[in-house]
């Protein structure tokens, strides 16, 4: 009897309308949000909603997010991430004066401004993952409040948070055949009982945020 293995594409849609009420330095506060990976046998799913839903961000506020991954499928797999950005299309862009700190684990990644982190938009090893295993990613995005003036009033930007998995057959082995870009469909078993051969598995969840700076006259 063949078994079969679904994997899924998962859109996580994360508005940030960042509204600015002063130009002045304020309080810096923390407000945490997390969503949670879980990779199971019916693919890679997303468990929460609220991911960095950013309502007002003032000069000097800082959010948290945090993406908790656990694995609860039998069969071990690789997880990557990256990070995407639009063009720059005009002088006063929005992504200059927001700053990224990235974690994975205890390892920082990244930290400085989201638009000097082009090398983000590759991906970025997380780890071998399997049955029972778990890690944390943690991103902590501020906006400059030293820099930032009325000539950034209604700019809009975006990212794109992209996980991708490729499955590791049980001998160890990463199957990627399919170039681990493959978008839908359903895999067939090609081994014994209890071995799923993979030909690809490929985009886990896309995270978009949109970025929205406004002033406001007191």
């Amino acid at each position: 009897m063949k078994r079969f293995l679904r994997f899924i594409i998962l859109t996580l849609i994360l508005t940030l309308n960042i509204t600015c009420i002063s130009t002045t330095k304020a309080f810096a506060i923390k407000i945490p949000s997390k969503i949670t990976l879980i990779g199971d046998t019916e693919g890679i799913r997303i468990k929460g909603e609220d991911f960095l839903k950013i309502d007002n961000l003032m000069p000097g506020d800082k959010h948290i997010g945090i993406v908790d991954i656990e694995s609860n499928h039998e069969e071990h797999f690789e997880l990557y991430m990256r990070i995407e950005q639009p063009d720059k299309k005009d002088e006063y862009h929005l992504l200059d004066k927001l700053n990224l700190k990235l974690t994975i684990g205890n390892k920082e990644i990244y930290d400085g401004l989201v638009s000097d982190g082009t090398h983000l938009k590759n991906n970025i090893f997380i780890g071998v993952f399997k049955n029972g295993d778990r890690e944390k990613i943690k991103a902590e995005l501020s906006l400059d409040g030293k820099s930032v003036g009325n000539e950034y009033a209604d700019k809009k930007s975006h990212l794109k948070w992209v996980f991708t998995a490729t499955n590791i057959n049980s001998s160890g082995e990463v199957d990627s055949s399919n170039g681990g870009n493959s978008l839908s469909g359903k895999l067939p078993s090609t081994g014994q009982e209890g071995i799923y051969k993979i030909l690809g598995l490929a985009l886990l969840a896309i995270a978009s945020g949109i970025l929205l700076f406004k002033n406001k006259k007191s």
